[in-house]
């Protein structure tokens, strides 16, 4: 997957807390030969 879909993936599983008011977030995606 490209990193932006990688993104996209993070924010999708974290939807309700932005919901709920999350307003920031630091992502750290480590890539490995399995993704």
């Amino acid at each position: 997957k490209s990193r932006v879909a990688r993104h996209r993936l993070v924010y999708d599983a974290l939807q309700n807390f932005i919901d709920d008011g999350l307003h920031a977030l630091a992502i750290e995606i480590i890539e490995t030969p399995d993704f």
